[in-house]
């Protein structure tokens, strides 16, 4: 009896070991993709480059996707790293060149149903709330200075 009980540990350790395994490496695809995005985001087709600035005055820029809805210009803070959500948030007067212009805009963060809207407008589906850890996704609105 013992020796069946003591497979049972056994095996109870080595699926241990496994789901950490596969934890693991879950974790760092997820903490790797947005780095692989940032990397090829400057050639995104269609994207917006916005200018934000932190609180010492340093500017970052960040290609996003622009996303359109009721005449309004919005972008996405799609991964758990927000940087740049966060500095448009402390300072929401940014910089945008769309369609070829830059222009000055103001970062309106978008909550309640109009949040909700774009989430169900603008889904992105199963497999990419899977490779992109279920972050939370984060809207602003681009208004026109």
């Amino acid at each position: 009896m013992e020796s069946s009980e003591y497979r049972l540990k056994e095996i109870d350790v080595k699926m241990i070991k496994i789901f950490c395994g596969v934890f693991l490496v879950y974790v760092g695809l997820v903490a790797l993709l947005p780095g692989i995005v940032g990397y090829w985001q400057p050639d995104w087709p269609g994207g917006v480059q916005i200018t934000t600035t932190d609180s010492a005055g340093n500017e970052g820029e960040r290609v996003l996707a622009v996303y359109r809805f009721n005449d309004k210009l919005y972008v996405c803070s799609n991964y758990w790293l927000r940087g740049w959500y966060n500095q448009a948030l402390e300072n929401p007067d940014i910089e945008a060149l769309v369609d070829g212009e830059r222009k000055a805009y103001t970062a309106i963060p978008v909550q309640g149903a109009k949040h909700d809207q774009l989430l169900t407008k603008y889904t992105q589906g199963f497999i990419y709330d899977v490779l992109y850890g279920f972050a939370p996704r984060k809207f602003l609105r681009l208004d026109p200075r």
